[in-house]
């Protein structure tokens, strides 16, 4: 706790997980309901997605050893974010993007290319940051806060969709 660095990294894992997972749990739904995948394809999509992810952790662990931690957060982030766009632009004629998307970005919570990086970037910082006699109980504290808010996300996330889609 005396740690000021750690407890603001710990602060921003906190935010970046609630506002990932706000309404990240619904990707799914959205794809049921407005672009008639089967809960087969969704698996294909969330297995896509994961392996993007592990195929390309050797390259973020190389980009994260030469450049830092920090820049490849940065552009991992922007990659990824930005790809989210092209989600208000899905028919469900256009599966095929979805499958890219979903490869690059993700599927919710699930990793793949994009995503990958900026998990590793954040890992690599902890460990940075943690007080050596402290290891094991910084990353508790670390996952301990960070998880409790990814879980509180998607609760919150949908009574505002079901607000929101009650009122428009």
């Amino acid at each position: 706790l005396r740690s000021d660095s750690l407890l603001r990294f710990i602060a921003f894992g906190a935010v970046w997980q609630f506002a990932a997972n706000c309404f990240g749990a619904f990707y799914p739904v959205f794809l049921f309901k407005e672009l008639n995948f089967s809960a087969f394809e969704v698996g294909i999509l969330a297995t896509v997605s994961s392996l993007g992810g592990a195929l390309s952790m050797p390259a973020w662990g190389r980009l994260v050893d030469r450049h830092g931690s920090r820049p490849v957060m940065a552009f991992s982030l922007i990659a990824w974010q930005l790809q989210n766009f092209l989600w208000c632009f899905l028919e469900p004629h256009s599966r095929p993007l979805v499958y890219a998307l979903c490869a690059w970005g993700g599927l919710a919570s699930v990793g793949a290319i994009a995503s990958a990086g900026f998990v590793l970037g954040q890992f690599v910082m902890l460990l940075r940051l943690i007080p050596v006699e402290a290891k094991g109980l910084a990353i508790g504290l670390n996952l301990a806060v960070t998880s409790l808010l990814a879980a509180i996300a998607p609760v919150l996330g949908g009574y505002a969709l079901a607000w929101a889609l009650n009122r428009w």
